[in-house]
């Protein structure tokens, strides 16, 4: 008879031949977790065991780990685009997030090449995980300056890359692009309305489709085809203009002012979703 083993077996079997899981942030890293399966360099940083020629960790940064291979490198620095994000649920315990980094394959396939486990979440950590791959990258004779990086709207990661990579454009990911702005619909209390009012509905739907639409173009159709059709809004209950008039206020003061960061038009890539499964 097939003995069939659950997922929760395989997780405890796999932990019995593991270090316990740390619970502070000074932990001493276990030498299995800085090699591959076949014994190759794996581990590139460690803010609490600094070698040359990389710099120091700022204290606002606190425990940064970073992992990529040399071939992994190697292929970061022949991809013309990058993206990244942060998975915070399936983070270690002593890690704020898993911050990961994708490259291409050929131009074609997207690949993770870069894994951090960041203690903070914040610019000075953005900036460091980038001076130490330019320096990695560099040692191997190469270069490490992509034609484009795709991520969320994260300030500090967009003004490290402003700093650091000057001459990277910076491409805002649609589907977080409209988590964004759906969050805002939920926080305003007009859910219920975007679902059951078709004209909020379409309203919203138009706003979040603005990022697909030509840059010099959005505005125009914001003000002249959207903005408009509040006339058309139900005049009761009082709350629902109360509440679609503060989320065009955010909206305006979010995005109309910024709108080169999420529009996605012509991109051939428009969401870094693939990095939603790592």
């Amino acid at each position: 008879m097939l003995h069939i083993v659950s997922e929760a077996q395989l997780y405890r079997i796999r932990q019995e031949h593991l270090p316990a899981s740390p619970n502070d942030s000074n932990f001493i890293l276990h030498p299995g977790f800085t090699c591959t399966n076949q014994g190759e360099r794996f581990l590139l940083y460690d803010s609490n065991s600094v070698q040359v020629p990389y710099s120091s960790a700022p204290p606002k940064v606190g425990r940064l780990l970073i992992y990529s291979s040399n071939l992994q490198l190697n292929l970061l620095s022949k991809s013309k685009r990058v993206g990244s994000d942060g998975t915070f649920e399936t983070a270690a315990q002593i890690s704020q997030q898993n911050y990961i980094i994708m490259g291409e394959i050929e131009e074609i396939h997207s690949v993770p090449l870069v894994y951090c486990l960041c203690e903070k979440k914040n610019y000075e950590t953005y900036k460091l995980i980038i001076q130490i791959l330019r320096t990695a990258v560099h040692d191997l004779q190469l270069n490490f300056e992509p034609m484009f990086w795709m991520s969320d709207y994260e300030s500090g990661l967009i003004k490290a890359i402003k700093q650091e990579l000057p001459n990277t454009k910076l491409l805002g990911c649609a589907f977080h692009y409209n988590q964004a702005i759906y969050r805002n619909i939920q926080f305003k209390g007009l859910q219920d309305a975007y679902q059951n009012t078709e004209v909020v509905r379409q309203i919203l739907r138009q706003t979040m489709a603005l990022a697909f639409i030509p840059n010099d173009q959005i505005k125009t159709v914001y003000y002249d085809v959207i903005k408009p059709q509040f006339n058309n809004v139900p005049r009761k209950p009082t709350s629902l203009r109360h509440n679609l008039g503060n989320f065009f206020t955010y909206y305006e003061s979010q995005w109309l002012t910024k709108t080169y960061k999420f529009c996605v038009f012509g991109e051939p890539i428009r969401t870094n979703n693939g990095l939603e499964g790592m």
